[in-house]
């Protein structure tokens, strides 16, 4: 959605105010007129937020993890959902002030930025190599990593959700060149990753409910309460 903004370049969209998101209840209306669950918000074509939520994009690296990948290099088959590539880049937009720096974010990226990864994330193979990234996260470039076969999958994260994964992203932009017969045109990214076994959200999701239902204690984030006598 980019006729529309959740939040502005000097707003409060860095802040937890109910006026960041009850303006989004009509463009949420749209998006399910048009066949998706959720709302993908955007400022130009830079990603923003999901609805409520923060986004993360998985790309597959194709440079042999010696850095950040700009996810447009060349093709590399899809692995099947039970295994994994050698290494990926877990990208999410940086807080600029339009987004929301939310708990279950932060949750996220201490998991996956944790070494060993096997600790943190005990359903991952052992030889993954996990980069993340806060950098800008643009719709082009998730269509030229979906056309280069390096976008693995895409989720979102928040209180409510915990981790959710995408199946597929539409963006409406224009086709057919630059001239009188462009047309605009709703495109679809479908992804190779929706959840289940194999994927980054699963792992995420199973580990982040572990702890916050106490069957895993990780570095004080829970807090014990005594019982209490009646």
């Amino acid at each position: 959605m980019s006729d529309q903004v959740r939040a502005w370049p000097g707003g409060t969209g860095g802040h937890k105010l109910g006026l960041n998101y009850a303006p989004g209840f009509v463009a949420q209306r749209t998006a399910a007129a048009l066949g998706y669950q959720q709302l993908l918000w955007l400022l130009g074509e830079t990603v923003a937020e999901a609805g409520a939520m923060n986004v993360f994009a998985v790309f597959e690296r194709t440079d042999g993890g010696e850095c950040l990948s700009s996810s447009v290099g060349s093709h590399s088959p899809l692995h099947h959902l039970s295994t994994y590539p050698v290494a990926l880049d877990v990208v999410t937009p940086p807080l600029d002030g339009t987004i929301l720096p939310g708990v279950t974010r932060a949750s996220v990226l201490s998991l996956l930025s944790h070494t060993p990864h096997t600790t943190a994330l005990p359903q991952l193979p052992a030889d993954v190599r996990l980069h993340t990234a806060e950098r800008p996260l643009t719709m082009s470039e998730l269509f030229a990593a979906a056309e280069a076969g390096t976008l693995r999958e895409v989720f979102c994260v928040g209180t409510a959700a915990v981790v959710i994964p995408a199946a597929r992203i539409g963006w409406q932009r224009r086709v057919g060149g630059d001239g009188a017969d462009a047309e605009m045109r709703i495109q679809d990214i479908v992804l190779p990753v929706v959840g289940g076994e194999g994927s980054l959200a699963q792992a995420l999701w199973e580990r982040l409910v572990d702890i916050q239902e106490g069957r895993v204690e990780w570095e004080g984030w829970g807090v014990p309460c005594d019982d209490v006598v009646a």
